[in-house]
């Protein structure tokens, strides 16, 4: 194990090389091109059994063992960046501009590319296959079903997997995993209302849209509220709405960009049903017609107990708290035990949000996660 920890921090320079290099070129999901290309070319040194593109702009590397007595181990590493404008002063900002990695994945690719060189290194030790899965598409319509459904996770057959994301809210050096919920799913939809526009002096005359929006979004709370036990968590939030022409015309249309979260798959579609029931009263109140738009969907991340206890005593994890975020590696979880992990990287009172674009974070930090994915290899 001491030999392990060494190499870890042996990585740091290389590390630091491909997160600086990747940061510097974020793509929006799904057309991570440069991002791709430069994966393929670091991972073509390692000398993989296998390395396919998968999924558009996703990534597969198959490392096999020569005599394998265990079924395969998967990693997964999501590669997209946000449409955010960066501030975070680093000498190595993004060059695309109004995209930046705002959310660590730059170095989540790093680690697992620093994962390959050391895979390589002792193939000969290897008692099963290691799949190593560079994901699009996490910050959008989500990129792991789709590598799911394209064989990702078979030949060779993936039995456990792993995952991690960076997090400012642990120090440097914490590791954090929690068994069971850790990570809420998510379902983001549009709700739209048509109804009649009219002159804004004789409402009666329409059917009026913003008003049913209104409407809409306080129902659904007192419904939230009513219908789901206080003992779950549970959230229906509306961002944005768009309603109307003038202000002396009374709307017509209305259109809801929202969001619901829930830990289980029965509050999820007891949420779905309180939208639904939301919309029928609106309608029958306002004269209106709606509709429900699902956009995208993402399952609650759920850690198998017996694999997230194994993982810990691996790698001295501590408890990790409960997240309303949601992540697409629950589609994973859904189809092979997976462990999905935080890896802190908070010092010096700098703990920047997610998604903010003064996000920074430490390569040093990242060393820990890439220890952390090493204890678990499958290694005689």
């Amino acid at each position: 194990m001491r030999e392990l920890i060494a190499y870890a921090e042996s990585a740091l320079e290389t590390v630091t090389r491909d997160r600086r290099a990747l940061h510097s070129i974020p793509e929006e999901g799904l057309k991570e091109y440069k991002t791709q290309a430069y994966l393929m070319e670091r991972l073509a040194s390692t000398a993989p059994d296998e390395l396919t593109r998968i999924a558009g702009t996703g990534i597969k590397a198959v490392y096999r063992a020569e005599n394998p007595s265990e079924g395969a181990v998967g990693y997964r590493a999501d590669i997209d960046a946000l449409a955010v404008y960066e501030k975070s002063g680093v000498l190595f900002p993004s060059l695309h501009e109004g995209m930046m990695h705002a959310c660590g994945h730059d170095g989540h690719m790093a680690v697992l590319l620093s994962l390959a060189d050391y895979v390589s290194k002792i193939r000969h030790q290897l008692s099963g296959d290691v799949v190593l899965l560079f994901q699009p598409a996490e910050e959008s319509v989500g990129g792991a079903k789709r590598m799911i459904d394209e064989g990702a996770l078979l030949a060779p057959d993936v039995v456990r997997m792993y995952g991690m994301h960076v997090s400012p809210l642990y120090d440097k050096g914490v590791i954090a995993v929690k068994a069971g919920e850790e990570m809420s799913g998510t379902t983001e939809f549009d709700v739209r209302f048509t109804g009649e526009s009219c002159h804004g002096a004789m409402p009666h005359l329409g059917k009026d849209c913003a008003a049913a929006a209104a409407h809409f979004i306080l129902l659904a709370q007192t419904l939230l509220s009513r219908r789901i036990s206080p003992q779950e968590s549970a959230v229906i939030t509306v961002g944005k709405v768009s309603a109307g022409t003038r202000r002396n015309i009374v709307a017509g249309s209305a259109v809801l960009e929202a969001t619901m979260r829930a830990f289980s798959d029965a509050v999820m579609a007891e949420l779905e049903s309180i939208v639904r029931s939301a919309i029928a009263s609106t309608e029958a109140a306002f004269g209106v017609t709606g509709e429900m738009l699902v956009q995208t969907v993402y399952p609650p991340v759920v850690n198998p107990v017996e694999l997230t206890e194994d993982f810990a005593a691996r790698t001295g994890a501590v408890t990790a708290q409960k997240l309303s975020i949601a992540e697409d590696f629950s589609y994973f979880q859904r189809s092979v035990p997976a462990v999905y992990f935080f890896c802190g990287i908070g010092e010096d009172g700098k703990r920047y949000s997610l998604h903010s674009d003064r996000f920074a974070l430490s390569e040093d930090a990242l060393l820990y996660g890439l220890e952390a994915f090493i204890k678990t290899l499958p290694i005689r």
